[in-house]
């Protein structure tokens, strides 16, 4: 930087001097917007906003405020908003957030503020702003910002987390990370343990121990399906946008080997983690078919090897009958002699063989490719008894679902589809799918994450 007049900024890839944008804007009447900030500012109005930063090559502007830098709590020095392709072209543009540590990579607009002085402080847009919402700690228009203690409780040698209620020195490195409530009437605190909780091989998120009242909307252990309400605390995901829970007894199971894989267990984790130089995409080791960040993976990081959750879910010794529920396509083999009398529950496609000389162990997951399943699947006959899925004993009762079994009124004209393959009955009614598709795509029947709804009214 050359006398303050020009200079390099991590939000842009380009040189950027001071101009008069009253005399570049003067068809504009001086007025501007800053392509950071997104700010509208009058080069008229005075010097602040007359003078600013701008790129001659792409007609890029910077206002004063973004060019110094912001004043953040959690960090002594300013931190500026960043591309983070330009400080981490090595890694594509992926990075972590230092107050919440999640994984990102680049997005549109600088959602990264970077200490430049330090050169490895980030915060991301949600930690930057404020905007943490909590299962501890759910008031209606509380959020929780990422402070430094030193800087927050300035004159104080100590602190107390609201949760625990243990005592922190201000001046430990160790218990550097404070997450403290905004709303200026709430002097709430919550310490790094308790903001982050504990992480579990089940999902890829770290969870927390809540009050299993606390929310009337989800009510099942999406593992076991069993039901949470009244039985004291369960464990929920730290981030209040994933609806993720875990009762007690699923929580405290220990990771179990996967049939796929014996060496080590499985654990679930974010692909951004794993693979920060694809920028989260990555390829399951048993399908080979390619997968992004946004897909659940299973990860042992000794043997590099990778699942993606259909494959796990597949052969996994947890899972709950879930082929029971399926029309099966042609070319599926059953994986165990024990379902053979499960064969009258399925509308068998013309071709389908039944093999009773399968080896019981299995070395890899029979994918079927996608030209093998059928386009028009085989109409259900209205004469079939169909059985209906109960999620606290399995399959019981000869009765066909006529009735949505979300609102228990309105006719089921519905069902979902599971990696290709849709259960072989209507399940809800069009105005429960639409809102169980909102809530997370989370099956009510086999409490299984569906790719899409089928009609089956006619």
């Amino acid at each position: 930087m050359v006398d303050g007049s020009k200079g390099l900024h991590p939000a842009h890839l380009h040189m950027l001097a001071k101009e008069d944008l009253q005399e570049l804007y003067q068809q504009y009447l001086g007025k501007w917007q800053c392509d950071c900030c997104k700010k509208n500012y009058d080069a008229t109005r005075s010097n602040s906003e007359r003078f600013s930063y701008h790129c001659n090559l792409c007609y890029y502007d910077l206002c004063l405020q973004c060019w110094r830098g912001y004043y953040h709590p959690f960090h002594k020095h300013r931190l500026k908003p960043a591309k983070t392709e330009i400080l981490y072209p090595s890694t594509g543009g992926s990075w972590y957030c230092d107050a919440c540590e999640r994984s990102f990579h680049e997005l549109s607009g600088p959602s990264c503020y970077n200490c430049d002085l330090c050169g490895g402080v980030d915060l991301c847009d949600r930690c930057f702003n404020g905007e943490w919402t909590h299962p501890l700690h759910p008031a209606r228009g509380h959020h929780l910002k990422p402070v430094d203690p030193h800087i927050q409780y300035r004159g104080y040698s100590s602190w107390s987390c609201s949760i625990c209620e243990k005592e922190k020195d201000c001046l430990d490195k160790g218990t550097f990370n404070l997450f403290h409530c905004t709303h200026p009437d709430c002097d709430f605190d919550l310490c790094w343990h308790c903001f982050r909780g504990d992480k579990h091989y089940l999902h890829q998120h770290p969870l927390v121990k809540v009050s299993a009242n606390w929310n009337h909307e989800h009510q099942q252990c999406q593992n076991c399906a069993g039901q949470l309400s009244g039985i004291g605390s369960v464990y929920r995901c730290y981030d209040m946008s994933c609806s993720y829970l875990l009762c007690v007894n699923c929580f405290q199971q220990k990771p179990q080997f996967h049939p796929l894989h014996t060496a080590h267990p499985l654990e679930c984790d974010i692909p951004l983690n794993i693979f920060p130089k694809t920028r989260g995409s990555w390829k399951c080791s048993n399908c080979f078919n390619s997968k992004t960040e946004t897909d659940t993976l299973h990860h042992c990081r000794q043997c590099v090897y990778s699942l993606c959750h259909s494959c796990y879910q597949r052969q996994s010794n947890n899972h709950r009958h879930m082929n029971a529920l399926f029309i099966q396509p042609e070319g599926y083999q059953q994986q165990s002699n024990n379902n053979r009398q499960m064969n009258s529950l399925f509308i068998q496609p013309e071709g389908y063989r039944y093999s009773s000389t399968l080896a019981p162990t299995y070395t890899s997951v029979p994918v079927m490719p996608t030209a093998g399943y059928p386009t028009i699947f085989p109409p259900i006959s209205k004469s079939a008894v169909p059985t209906f899925y109960n999620g606290s004993s399995g399959l019981t009762g000869k009765q066909k679902p006529e009735e949505c079994i979300e609102c228990r009124y309105r006719p089921a004209e519905v069902t979902f589809v599971h990696n290709g393959m849709p259960h072989r009955m209507a399940i809800c009614c069009r105005e429960c799918a639409r809102q169980v598709e909102q809530r997370g795509r989370w099956c009510p029947l086999c409490n299984q994450q569906f790719e899409r709804i089928m009609d089956r009214s006619s």
